[in-house]
């Protein structure tokens, strides 16, 4: 059985039915950098190694050098601050093929910084692109530019990130409009609160909203919504991690508007028939690509156009009830569990293609 080795910070749950599968068919390992974590399935090894911060540059031990030989495949993240796992694919010492793994561009992390705006980089991500054996991306986008670029397409592979979601069947009447995620100041939720007030001066019996999450901006946005007069119409749940009682906020849920992220969340969303409405520039892996307008969620260019999603939830209610429908047909046909890690095995027997 080939042996594949692949390299992450930490073994987030959403990664385990990618792991489990890919432990299907090849004696896998995971390396984290991370001590703590806790493998339930046992499908495959966990190592770690250690990892240090120098320059801005993240430097592992040494051992990983001579730790993938025993190797047929390593999958190492995307990222050129990992310099020791960019060097791999240059010091071919070995048989190891070397498939990078991630956005692919610069990624949007603050509410300044948008996907793929710090082109700076460009050179050495086609660089060290060039010197792979493959590369994973999480949409379409970077695989058009490298190939635009000069990167053979044949190499370039999606696997989209997704969450894997077991449908509860809890059905509620929808009642209200939805935040989840954490709360702290980058996400916009003050933006969405501002012209959740402007709608609601125009419309006093539009759907509550509903702010699932917890973070340091907590505080402040409830001190802001006693401020405007809307306690009664604002409601803070803080998080809520018990599947059941998140699969009925999402029921009773017309909409999920984010103004400044659209990450997993949005998967989140369609899993449970509730479109996602959020910015053009929202920061995203890629997630934000799934969103079809006016289909299973829209995207907007100016924050004022909540306002108008709000008044419009409201006036049109079947229209967004139709389009979580869609929104769950698309998460059932091409972002649920059973389409999910088929193109990261085929990533990994595309490289050993002269081996088979």
């Amino acid at each position: 059985m080939k042996k594949i080795i692949i390299f992450v910070s930490k073994i987030q749950h959403y990664r385990e039915p990618l792991f489990n599968l890919i432990a299907k068919e090849y004696d896998l390992t995971i390396v984290q950098s991370e001590k703590e974590y806790v493998n339930f399935n046992n499908s495959y090894k966990v190592l770690y190694i250690k990892e240090k911060n120098k320059l801005g540059f993240i430097l592992h031990d040494n051992i990983i050098f001579n730790e993938i030989k025993k190797y047929d495949v390593a999958i190492c993240l995307f990222n050129l601050r990992n310099l020791s796992l960019m060097m791999l694919s240059l010091l071919k010492k070995n048989n190891t093929k070397i498939i990078y793994w991630g956005i692919g561009v610069s990624a949007s992390t603050k509410n300044d910084s948008y996907y793929d705006k710090n082109k700076r980089l460009d050179i050495f991500r086609r660089f060290f692109l060039k010197k792979a054996d493959a590369a994973i991306f999480y949409c379409e986008y970077p695989k058009d530019k490298y190939v635009k670029l000069g990167i053979i397409a044949d190499k370039l592979f999606i696997e989209p990130n997704t969450i894997i979601y077991k449908n509860k069947n809890i059905i509620c009447s929808k009642c209200q409009i939805l935040f989840i995620g954490s709360v702290y100041k980058a996400k916009g939720i003050d933006i969405l609160i501002k012209y959740y007030h402007e709608a609601y001066k125009l419309q006093n019996n539009i759907p509550d909203l509903v702010v699932i999450g917890e973070g340091d901006e907590r505080s402040n946005l409830e001190f802001l919504v006693n401020k405007i007069g809307l306690s009664n119409k604002v409601i803070f749940k803080g998080a809520i991690y018990d599947s059941n009682l998140l699969a009925s906020e999402f029921s009773k849920s017309y909409a999920v508007i984010s103004p400044n992220q659209a990450g997993l969340a949005v998967l989140s969303s369609f899993a449970n028939s509730v479109p996602f409405i959020t910015h053009f520039n929202a920061i995203t892996g890629g997630e934000r690509f799934n969103i079809i307008n006016d289909y299973n969620g829209n995207m907007y260019y100016s924050d004022i156009e909540i306002k108008n999603y709000v008044l419009d939830i409201y006036n049109n209610r079947d229209k967004y009830i139709k389009m979580g429908e869609n929104a769950k047909q698309y998460y059932d046909s091409i972002r649920s569990k059973k389409s999910y890690g088929i193109n990261f095995i085929k990533a990994i027997k595309y490289t050993l293609k002269d081996e088979n």
